[in-house]
């Protein structure tokens, strides 16, 4: 088994050089996300800064996007890739599937779909779903 971390601007600095030297083996940093109200696209604050010191220390990462109900999986996709390609990720991409705030759950999981759909005709990469039980229950 390996050791990973999950980290988004949440964490603040970050010390990548003890995380490694306590055992941290490879890291999903949140990529991407859309605002609520205005629909629009934007990177998570800590994002390149972390990428950086990752690619410094040769520590796998993959990034992830928080998937916004609300909003065309497409149009969720398209930006997320957009960042994906940009960056040295090594781990398949992944979707964080729980926002709560949602009105109708088969229209978030319509969104699910084509976000998925989408990543992995444009990555060639089988994206993965990050949720939790007490989510999907």
């Amino acid at each position: 088994m390996k050791f990973g971390v999950d980290v988004s601007h949440w964490q603040g600095i970050v010390n990548w050089d003890l995380a490694k030297e306590r055992g941290v083996e490879f890291v999903y940093l949140k990529g991407t996300d859309f605002t609520r109200i205005t629909g629009v696209g934007f990177e998570d604050s800590k994002l390149r800064q972390n990428a950086k010191e990752l690619e410094r220390l040769n520590i796998p990462y993959g990034i992830y996007h928080w998937l916004q109900p609300h909003i065309d999986g497409f149009k969720q996709a398209d930006f997320f890739l957009s960042v994906y390609h940009s960056l040295g990720c090594s781990l398949p991409p992944v979707v964080d599937f729980e926002d709560q705030n949602f009105s109708d759950k088969n229209k978030y999981l319509y969104h699910l779909q084509q976000w998925l759909e989408r990543v992995f005709e444009r990555s060639n990469k089988k994206p993965l779903v990050y949720t939790r039980k007490s989510f999907i229950d």
